[in-house]
């Protein structure tokens, strides 16, 4: 393992700072002897597996805090009927920004610092620093230096150490899946930003996972609520060198098969739910637009009128026709709110109810 010796402090004590193994040619050998399972699924309306995970994914809070704002909440939010209620629309925020992030990082041919500054710029605005490598020392776990779990690299290392990290992603000697993962790990050791860092690492290994396996469960769902989670001997299996990294190897392909499993039963939800729906529509014939609001309505169960008028620029009574449609083939049920102004909203109660037994799933099989 490789430390630096620095003064730290008004006292300028020295301290021993972790410092990550070089990467660049020390896993080719790897390249070959790594598989993990793509996933299957069929396209349900609008809605994605990623999308509905990046609420857990998105911000510095934990998934376990994330859990206390429930989807009602935030499709109310998302809604425009007016309904305002700010922790429902940070979390519809962060997890609006994780999905603009992972797309741009999608769009790109190969890797670039500027790259993971603009990601860090859009997940985390609120940080002042958003987008600019720290200048400052920071640490991993406990409330100070002296309680740290992981002492991060000086700051004056971590520009060298990026290069050295964007040249190991667009090493084309090395298997793709050994690059985003390697690379998401020591992202994580180098921690290059103020803060952010964890929500960058995720969506970095998302997007880059995605193009080689397509879409599936994100391997931070699972570990992000474990408290005794082996994530952290492999993290820093990163700090020793290659041979620890390989041995931690088992880690990933036993996550990703986790993923898959969680994968298909969340499929076989989405499919009996399709099915329900496809029984209340057995003798009606749809138009274009109520086809299309029954699609919206697998990523957003909860619409009005004013806002189907904003997302499909549709007329207050183009929007009002689609909804009645559904709500005689009983798909849309109406409901007045106290809060705004007695207002109507129109919810699916069907698709509701396959969200919440996608994130039962997601909880009883990451508990257990």
């Amino acid at each position: 393992m490789n430390y630096v010796e620095r003064p730290y402090g008004s006292d300028q004590r020295i301290l021993k700072f972790s410092i990550p193994h070089e990467l660049p040619g020390d896993v080719i050998s790897l390249s070959d002897e790594f598989k993990l399972p793509k996933p299957t699924q069929k396209k349900y309306g609008d809605f994605s597996i990623t999308d509905f995970f990046s609420r857990y994914l998105a911000g510095s809070k934990s998934i376990r805090e994330a859990r206390s704002v429930s989807r009602k909440r935030i499709c109310l939010v998302a809604s425009n009927i007016g309904y305002y209620e700010p922790e429902a629309l940070e979390v519809k925020l962060q997890s609006e920004r994780y999905q603009q992030a992972k797309t741009f990082l999608l769009q790109q041919e190969s890797y670039k610092l500027e790259h993971l500054l603009t990601v860090h710029k859009i997940l985390a605005p609120e940080n002042k620093k958003a987008g600019l490598i720290r200048r400052n020392q920071n640490w991993i776990g406990g409330k100070d230096i002296d309680t740290a779990a992981y002492l991060c690299p000086p700051a004056d290392l971590v520009p060298e150490l990026m290069e050295n990290l964007i040249e190991f992603l667009n090493d084309s000697r090395i298997s793709p899946t050994i690059r985003v993962i390697a690379g998401h790990i020591h992202l994580l050791v180098i921690h290059p930003f103020n803060d952010g860092n964890g929500r960058t690492s995720r969506v970095m290994l998302e997007a880059g996972m995605e193009k080689i396996i397509g879409e599936h469960v994100n391997p931070c769902m699972n570990r992000f609520s474990k408290t005794s989670a082996p994530f952290i001997p492999v993290l820093s299996s990163m700090l020793k060198g290659p041979e620890e990294f390989k041995e931690n190897l088992p880690y990933w392909t036993e996550v990703y098969s986790w993923g898959d499993k969680l994968y298909s039963k969340i499929d076989n939800i989405l499919s009996n739910a399709e099915a329900k729906l496809a029984s209340k529509l057995s003798f009606m014939l749809l138009s274009e637009k109520s086809q299309r609001l029954l699609s919206y309505l697998w990523k957003q169960p909860i619409v009005c009128e004013a806002g189907l008028v904003l997302e499909f620029k549709w007329n207050f009574f183009e929007a009002q026709e689609a909804i009645q449609s559904l709500i005689q083939a009983n798909i849309l049920e109406p409901r007045r709110l106290k809060n705004p102004n007695n207002a109507i909203i129109y919810d699916c109660p069907i698709v509701f109810e396959a969200w919440s037994k996608i994130d039962n799933e997601i909880f009883i099989f990451i508990d257990d």
